[in-house]
């Protein structure tokens, strides 16, 4: 049980009661519940990589979400394309991606207007020279 309060995307929670009880996994998703929209309801991922779906009072907070240690917008970023050139564009866009565990994701436009989505991992900042 999370006492009303929002659980933030990333973290990683187990559901308590209900068929599922017991499952473990990263929140990738977080809205009012069909049922009762007062109800805040959450999508989680397995470590198997399956969906599964709970209200916010079925579950518990295991951890919370990893560190956000994201560039920021505006920020200039080499990135690969898919045929592996690398391509300078400036991000526009940070979240999280909702792979396990969750790490920063990013969109990045080109001067020509080309948008690529990635992970951290995929971005590399340009580096700024001291002057």
């Amino acid at each position: 049980m999370t006492n009303g309060k929002t659980i933030p995307k990333g973290a990683q929670v187990r559901i308590t009661r209900g068929p599922e009880a017991g499952v473990t996994g990263f929140v990738f998703w977080e809205g009012p519940s069909k049922v009762d929209p007062t109800r805040r309801r959450y999508g989680l991922s397995s470590s198997e990589g399956q969906a599964h779906w709970a209200d916010e009072d079925a579950l518990e907070l295991v951890a919370g979400p990893p560190p956000l240690e994201a560039l920021e917008r505006g920020t200039k970023a080499w990135v690969r394309d898919a045929e592996g050139r690398r391509v300078l564009g400036e991000i526009f866009w940070v979240g999280m991606s909702r792979r396990r565990p969750p790490s920063p994701r990013y969109g990045l436009r080109t001067r020509d207007g080309d948008v690529y989505w990635a992970d951290a991992p995929q971005v590399e900042p340009v580096a700024v020279e001291a002057a």
